[in-house]
């Protein structure tokens, strides 16, 4: 049954978690492979199977063009931008090392990160963000230690929205000779990413929100040296060296072990290329007027309050707010029995940000949207708030 048939009615607006629609381009070039190929990857040497590893060879070079990355094969293709972290995380620390990490990343990072920790295999230092959700580059430097090795930044926060100064810290982590995680996950596809200007020595992020892709991908971007050193989480069938039980794998098949998810691969390729053709600073910009135009609607009410920049250039298309008497649950089930409006609700998998910006207590009420659409100011949206902001 057709989505839209099925919820006729239905205001997506939790593009943070992934993003919906997806482009018709790409539900085409899905459904194409699946009817007609089907095939795996570097398993066969008969014209389908060689077929599939042309999407994936697609899909790297679309993805390093988009990121700014010199070569293809620095791209390997994963299930999510969790296991993407993950990866980065625990394939590249050694017992001892210490690994700065700040108060506003998302619990794929926090959660490995304070594993590590506990079993002793780490030191961990993390970094407070102020009430908006931004972290002081100074404050990173001066958590510098002798044995630190890692920086972990996200680029831009899931729930205030606030974009972190990733290119300063990658410059001085780079001085350094440190190792630069970047979390793209809020970012990729909405602004333009250069991991060469950002030194970033891994970039991880989901495939299926910002950029366009199906649930089930990922990417993970890795630097010369950190391919050399990095030990891979999940070890397994590539397809090649089949006859070695330890072999020594480029990368990034050393981190694909496993049949690679063909048909979210295939959406990859055609949503990177997609968006090489798009102007992603004018599209952000443009989004970010009608984010502001809901964040004044939002603020016109006295009894809610944004979290967040005040700057919209300054961040994603993420709006974090709550109400003076009403949870943040109680809320998102308002939008949705009485305006089909999604939205979410909660701490949307980020353990320490709340803290810091005051609401620790429930989380918030999440809006995210789309440079595709126009949710920011659609009539139901505004009556809604309309209506919230009456409740005393």
């Amino acid at each position: 049954m057709n989505q839209h048939n099925r919820f006729p009615d239905r205001l997506y607006l939790d593009q943070a978690a992934t993003s919906w629609p997806k482009i018709p381009a790409v539900a085409k070039a899905v459904e194409e492979f699946i009817q007609t190929q089907g095939a795996t990857a570097g398993r066969g040497i008969y014209e389908s199977s060689r077929q599939s590893q042309r999407y994936v060879d697609q899909a790297r070079f679309a993805l390093a063009k988009l990121i700014g990355a010199q070569s293809p094969d620095s791209i390997a293709l994963l299930t999510s931008g969790t296991h993407a972290l993950n990866e980065a995380i625990q394939g590249v620390l050694r017992p001892g090392d210490h690994v700065i990490a700040t108060a506003v990343e998302h619990n794929s990072v926090l959660r490995p990160l304070e594993r590590l920790r506990k079993s002793g295999s780490i030191d961990l230092d993390i970094v407070p963000c102020d009430t908006t959700g931004l972290v002081q580059p100074g404050d990173i430097y001066d958590r510098l230690k002798a044995k630190t090795k890692l920086i972990v930044l996200c680029h831009a926060s899931n729930v205030t929205g606030a974009l972190q100064a990733v290119e300063e810290v990658g410059k001085w982590a780079r001085s350094h000779d440190l190792i630069f995680l970047v979390d793209a996950a809020q970012t990729l596809g909405y602004l333009p990413i250069d991991v060469e200007d950002i030194c970033a020595d891994y970039l991880a992020a989901p495939t299926h929100k910002g950029l366009g892709g199906l649930l089930g991908t990922g990417l993970l971007y890795a630097s010369e040296r950190c391919q050399k050193m990095h030990q891979p989480l999940i070890v397994g069938g590539t397809g090649s060296f089949s006859e070695e039980l330890d072999p020594d794998l480029p990368w990034p098949v050393k981190v694909e072990a496993g049949n690679l998810n063909l048909p979210g691969i295939v959406s990859v390729a055609v949503a990177a290329e997609y968006l090489i053709q798009q102007d992603l600073t004018d599209r952000h910009r443009n989004l970010m007027k009608r984010v502001q135009l809901c964040r004044d609607l939002l603020e016109s009410h006295s009894s809610i309050r944004t979290y967040g920049v005040r700057d919209c250039s300054q961040q994603v298309g993420v709006l974090s707010w709550r109400h003076a008497s009403l949870s943040p649950t109680e809320i998102a089930a308002i939008l949705d029995s009485e305006f089909h409006i999604e939205a979410r609700a909660g701490f949307h998998c980020a353990a320490l940000i709340h803290s810091y910006i005051g609401t620790a207590d429930e989380g918030t009420v999440r809006f995210s949207f789309s440079p595709e659409d126009s949710s920011c100011d659609h009539p139901s949206l505004t009556t809604a708030i309309q209506t919230l902001g009456e409740i005393d």
